[in-house]
């Protein structure tokens, strides 16, 4: 009953051909596969940035019923102007940051109007009628559909898919 263990030893393991080809046969599954991570990615960042938003509104609008002040969620400036694509701040009353979000340059797009939302004691916005603020990729993918961040006359913001109407 003697084992050879040479022989066994022998045959374990690849060959070069067949790393090769393994290898060969990833690489084209990665090249065909990079563009659509590429778009899901992009998706996921405009999603996120949609929800945060509507997060720091809750926030807001929470905070000015809790403090019965006026409580102003603002975009952040880009140059000259408001970018909601940008980020964005949430005060209270006397400067108090309640909130503050920032989004790299290039990833989103956002409208420049309005450049604040402000929230009454109610909880109310303290503009007439609703607010909407469309983000959208800003990295090109076109495939990206964009969200609609909506405010209703009460005051409660919700975040859809796709453009504002």
């Amino acid at each position: 009953m003697c084992i050879d263990l040479r022989n066994d030893a022998r045959q374990a393991g690849f060959t070069l051909v067949e790393l090769m080809a393994v290898v060969s046969i990833l690489s084209i599954v990665l090249a065909l596969a990079a563009p659509s991570f590429t778009a899901f990615s992009a998706s996921q960042r405009l999603r996120g940035a949609s929800t945060d938003l509507v997060i720091t509104l809750l926030a807001a609008r929470s905070e000015a019923i809790k403090r019965n002040a006026e409580v102003t969620v603002s975009a952040a400036v880009d140059g000259d102007s408001a970018n909601w694509g940008r980020g964005w701040t949430a005060t209270a009353p006397g400067g108090l940051q309640i909130d503050r979000r920032e989004v790299a340059a290039g990833f989103i797009d956002g409208p420049a109007s309005p450049a604040a939302i402000v929230f009454d004691g109610s909880g109310r916005m303290t503009t007439a009628g609703g607010v909407r603020i469309q983000l959208s990729d800003g990295g090109g993918h076109a495939e990206v559909a964009p969200r609609c961040i909506s405010i209703d006359l009460s005051g409660r913001p919700r975040t859809s898919v796709g453009a504002c109407s």
